[in-house]
C-alpha cells in the first residue's frame, strides 16, 4: 500500500516482511511492519525463534514471561535513517537445579548487551570514526543518516578493542613523546615488520618501560634513539634482544659534538683565519700612513665607495651604453635625475670626502709614536692636547678612524683586523661574518651543501665556505671527524667502525674525544646500526601522527583513546 499526498505532506510507504529482510540481510528476524517517514526508515520486528536459552544452564526455555520493546539505529538505508524497534521476550528457567529465573533473549546476531545500534551500524562508526575528532565525526555521519553527538562519538570510538599478539611481534622499534612537553612523556612500541602501532606506555621510565617490554618474550631486535633509560630498560624487560641505535641519531650526535667543538675552539679558529687573511700593522712612517714628512698637512680624507654606489655607476653606465635616456635610466633604477647625470659625469666610482676643520699634521708625530708603542687612542689623544690640541676627543677619534682606520685597540692591544684592498672589498670583514653565521656549522659537516644535484653547479656560498674551512686547521680536522664517521655509518664494516673509534677517543679536542668514548660505551648497539635495517625512522614518522592527533583531541587526548587513535585507524 503506497500513499502519497502533497509536497508539503509526509510521504508514508508500508514495507513488509520480505522487502525488509532484502534490504537488512537479518534472516532471524521477523518484520512485523515498516514505514517510511520523510528522512525516516521505522521497522518493527522480533525473533523468530520460539526459545531461548538460559546464559546460566544453556537450557531451552518456551515459557515467555514478558515482552519489552528495545530501541536500535541501524545502517542508513539510502541515506535515511533506519531505526528497529525490537520487542524482546523475557523467559523463565524451568530448570529446577539452574539459580537464574527470568532471563531476556540476546539476538547476538543483531546487537550486543545494552546496546543501542546494530552490531553492523556500530562497527560502521567506529570505522569512520577513528580516522578524525568527534566533532567532525558526528557532522560526517548525521550527514550519512546516524545522527550522533560528538559525545557519542567518542564513546564509540573509546569502545573499540584493539587486540595485540605480543607473542608474534619479533623486531619493535621505541621512542619517548610528550603528553605536555617538559612535563610529561611516554613511550610508543612499535612492530617493524607490520610498521603499526602497537602499544603506548604512560611513561619513559626504565622501570616501568621495563615491564611493559617483558610482555614481548620473542622479540629479537629493539631500535632506539641514544638514550641510556631506553638500554637500560631493553636489558631489563628483554636481555635477549639486540639493540640498535638508530643511524640518524648517532650521525645527528656526531654533528651536536662538532657544533660544541666548534664554538670552544671559535677563536682558535679565528686567529688561523686572521695570520692567513690580515698583513701585519705597518710601522710608523710606512706609505700607508701620512707622516711629517708629506708636504701639505692632512686636512680631508675620501672614503671607499659602497657596494651599492659601485653597482649603481656599473647599471648607469651599462644602460647609457645600451642607449637608454637619462629619463629612462631613472624609471629603470629608481633614483633621481641628478643622481644619474653624477654617476654618468665620473670615470669610476667615487667615494664621500670628508673635510676636518682642525690641521692634525703638526701632530702626526705624537701620534705615530702612539701607534708604535700600541697605546689606547684616548691616551694618544691626551698626549696630543698637552702638546697644543684644541679639539675635542670626539673630533680626533673620528679623524683617527677615518686616516688611520686599521689602527684599533682593545685592552691596550693594538690589533688590526680589517683589510680593504683596491676594489673596497673587505676581506677580513667577510670571514668574520662567515664565522659568525650558523651555516658554517652546515658546511663543516656536509660538504655537498649548496650544490645542485641535477647540474652539479657550486653556488657561491658553498665556495665561499669551503675556502675558509680550508684556510683553518682546525675546521680541516672537524670535517674530517664529521665526514669519516658519515662514511663509517654508510659503510659495512665493523673493522673501520674500531678503527674510527680508536683514533678518536685520543683526540685532544675534548667533545670528539666524548662523542668517540661514547660510542665505546654503547658498542654493541652502535655495531648492530651497521649490521641490521632496522632503524627508528618509523617511529618518528608515527610520532608526527601522534602531534597531529593530540592537537586534534586538545583536552581529550587521554593515553587510552590516544591509542585507539593510533592502533585502529588505517590512514593518517
Amino acid at each position: 500500500m503506497f500513499e502519497t499526498a502533497n509536497k508539503n505532506k509526509v510521504t508514508n510507504t508500508f514495507l513488509n516482511d520480505k522487502i525488509l529482510r532484502g534490504l537488512t540481510g537479518f534472516k532471524n528476524l521477523r518484520f512485523i511492519e515498516g514505514h517510511i517517514h520523510n528522512d525516516t526508515v521505522d521497522v518493527k520486528a522480533r525473533i523468530s525463534r520460539s526459545y531461548a536459552r538460559c546464559p546460566v544452564c544453556n537450557k531451552k526455555s518456551h515459557s515467555v514471561h514478558s515482552t519489552y520493546e528495545r530501541y536500535l539505529l541501524d545502517l542508513p538505508i539510502h541515506g535515511k535513517r533506519m531505526n528497529i524497534t525490537l520487542l524482546s521476550r523475557k523467559f523463565r528457567c524451568r530448570n529446577p537445579e539452574c539459580n537464574q529465573t527470568i532471563f531476556t533473549e540476546q539476538p547476538a546476531e543483531l546487537t550486543e548487551r545494552y546496546s543501542r545500534k546494530t552490531i553492523a551500524a556500530k562497527s560502521k562508526l567506529q570505522t569512520v570514526l577513528v580516522e578524525m575528532s568527534a566533532r567532525k565525526g558526528a557532522l560526517i555521519v548525521t550527514s550519512m543518516g546516524m545522527i550522533q553527538s560528538a559525545s557519542t562519538c567518542l564513546r564509540v570510538v573509546k569502545a573499540i578493542e584493539v587486540k595485540v599478539n605480543k607473542d608474534m611481534v619479533k623486531h619493535i622499534c621505541i621512542d619517548d613523546f610528550a603528553y605536555r612537553k617538559g612535563i610529561k612523556y611516554g613511550t610508543i612500541v612499535i612492530d617493524s615488520d607490520t610498521r603499526k602501532t602497537i602499544e603506548l606506555i604512560n611513561s619513559r621510565d626504565t622501570d616501568i618501560v621495563a615491564k611493559a617490554l617483558k610482555a614481548y618474550p620473542n622479540v629479537q631486535t629493539v631500535s632506539r634513539d641514544r638514550s641510556s633509560a631506553y638500554a637500560n630498560a631493553i636489558k631489563q624487560g628483554i636481555p635477549k634482544a639486540a639493540q640498535i641505535a638508530d643511524k640518524f641519531h648517532l650521525v645527528k650526535n656526531c654533528g651536536e659534538h662538532m657544533e660544541e667543538q666548534l664554538k670552544k675552539s671559535f677563536n682558535q679558529i679565528k686567529d688561523e683565519l686572521s695570520k692567513l687573511t690580515i698583513n701585519p700593522l705597518p710601522p710608523p712612517g710606512a706609505s700607508s700612513y701620512p707622516t711629517i714628512e708629506d708636504p701639505k698637512p692632512v686636512q680631508f680624507s675620501t672614503r671607499q665607495p659602497s657596494d651599492k654606489k659601485r653597482y649603481l655607476f656599473e647599471q648607469v653606465h651599462k644602460l647609457k651604453e645600451e642607449k637608454y635616456s637619462e629619463l629612462e635610466i631613472v624609471r629603470y633604477l629608481h633614483i633621481s635625475r641628478c643622481a644619474v647625470r653624477t654617476y654618468l659625469s665620473w670615470n669610476e666610482p667615487q667615494g664621500h670626502k670628508i673635510t676636518f676643520r682642525n690641521d692634525y699634521s703638526p701632530f702626526l708625530p705624537i701620534v705615530e709614536n702612539g701607534i708604535r708603542n700600541k697605546a689606547r687612542i684616548s691616551e694618544i689623544y691626551r698626549n696630543a692636547a698637552s702638546a697644543g690640541l684644541a679639539c675635542s676627543y670626539v673630533s680626533f677619534l673620528y679623524w683617527m678612524r677615518t686616516i688611520f682606520p686599521e689602527y684599533k685597540t682593545f685592552k691596550g692591544k693594538a690589533t688590526r683586523s680589517s683589510r680593504v684592498d683596491s676594489t673596497g672589498y673587505d676581506k677580513t670583514k667577510s670571514v668574520l661574518k662567515s664565522l659568525h653565521s650558523h651555516k658554517l656549522n652546515i658546511y663543516v659537516a656536509n660538504p655537498e651543501w649548496g650544490i645542485n644535484k641535477k647540474t652539479g653547479e657550486c653556488s657561491e656560498e658553498n665556495i665561499q665556505m669551503n675556502d675558509i674551512i680550508k684556510s683553518s686547521g682546525t675546521l680541516v680536522e672537524l670535517r674530517e671527524f664529521c665526514v669519516s664517521f658519515k662514511a663509517v655509518m654508510a659503510g659495512n664494516s665493523m673493522s673501520d667502525l674500531v678503527d674510527w673509534i680508536e683514533k678518536y677517543k685520543t683526540e685532544p679536542h675534548p667533545h670528539l674525544r666524548t662523542f668517540a668514548t661514547g660510542l665505546l660505551r654503547d658498542i654493541d648497539a652502535v655495531k648492530n646500526a651497521i649490521f641490521y635495517s632496522y632503524n627508528n625512522g618509523l617511529a618518528e614518522g608515527l610520532n608526527n601522527k601522534l602531534k597531529a592527533l593530540k592537537r586534534g583531541m586538545y583536552g581529550r587526548a587521554s593515553n587510552r583513546l590516544i591509542e585507539i587513535k593510533m592502533m585502529a585507524a588505517l590512514t593518517g
